[in-house]
């Protein structure tokens, strides 16, 4: 299975998600992201993943049009800008194979557009993790019902 998550600038939410939906995964699940731009991850989601015990190493921010010509089982936007360009995308695969992707709308704050103090951003960033922790869980239940949930990786500092 090949789960694509998809925001506006695959910098922060999509790169979150992707770091989380990989530790979740079961063994031979390929977990990508993409946004409509690549404007590279930032620094924040990076530590927000880190100090949820989660590791973006392997991840670089890459736009929507560079995985297009791949075959995805699911793909999942976490923007309204990045929904119709995810549903254009699903139509594409099955024309090309004859099978549409399933296709989730989570609606997540985009924290790379709030403003405040390191710490309020830094809180914001946490946020922002264990909400797309809390939706990739319940999808993954629904697709891997007989995977067992791993251990919570260890915490950051």
């Amino acid at each position: 299975m090949k789960i694509l998550f998809v925001c506006y600038a695959n910098a922060c939410r999509s790169q979150i998600a992707e770091a989380y939906g990989r530790w979740r995964a079961p063994e031979g699940v390929e977990i990508q992201s993409a946004g409509l731009i690549a404007a590279g991850v930032w620094p924040l989601a990076r530590r927000a993943a880190e100090d949820r015990g989660l590791t973006m190493d392997g991840q670089w921010s890459k736009t929507l049009d560079e995985v297009s010509d791949q075959d995805f089982d699911l793909i999942v936007s976490l923007s309204g800008k990045a929904r119709p360009h995810c549903d254009n995308l699903a139509t594409k695969i099955a024309d090309r194979t004859a099978k549409r992707p399933r296709r989730e709308h989570w609606p997540i704050l985009d924290p790379a557009g709030v403003t405040g103090t390191d710490e309020q951003l830094r809180e914001v960033f946490a946020l922002c993790v264990e909400d797309i922790a809390e939706e990739v869980d319940v999808l993954y239940s629904q697709l891997f019902p007989d995977t067992p949930v791993p251990s919570a990786p260890a915490r950051g500092s």
